[in-house]
């Protein structure tokens, strides 16, 4: 009877390992597949990656090329700003010195217009000193 028993439990045992066993072999076989899953997904996130990564790179090369475009067109709009800055210069230098020819100019004109002022008052009393003197009257033209 003891040794019935023995085998009974050792029966017992026996089968409660191998439904360890079999539980073990299909978590590993589970684990294996979750395994191979997430490898698949890592690597389509990989390539995922590569592809926005390799987009990045052309859009950067593209922005830099505009960047560069755009320097070189400051660079020219900056020397023709430079030329017409010295136009300007050389435009206000002579307005300069037109306006000192006009200032000079203009103090002769005050002048000549001081001596015609005075030779008319100098007319003017000559003629009224003839009228007086001679007593005859001038012609008004």
């Amino acid at each position: 009877m003891e040794q019935d028993r023995i085998e009974l439990l050792l029966e017992n045992i026996l089968s409660k390992v191998e439904l360890l066993s079999e539980g073990y072999h299909l978590l590993n076989q589970k684990i294996d597949r979750v395994a191979a899953e997430l490898n698949q997904k890592i690597t389509k996130l990989d390539q995922k990656l590569d592809r926005i990564a390799a987009d990045l790179y052309q859009k950067l090369d593209v922005t830099n090329q505009r960047i560069d475009a755009m320097d070189q067109r400051l660079d020219r709009m900056d020397q023709r700003l430079d030329t017409m800055d010295q136009r300007l210069d050389t435009m206000d230098q002579r307005l300069d010195g037109m306006d000192q020819r006009l200032d000079t100019m203009d103090q002769r004109l005050d002048s000549v217009s001081r001596k015609l002022d005075h030779v008319a008052d100098e007319l003017a009393a000559h003629r009224a000193d003839t009228e007086i003197h001679r007593g005859y009257q001038v012609a008004e033209h």
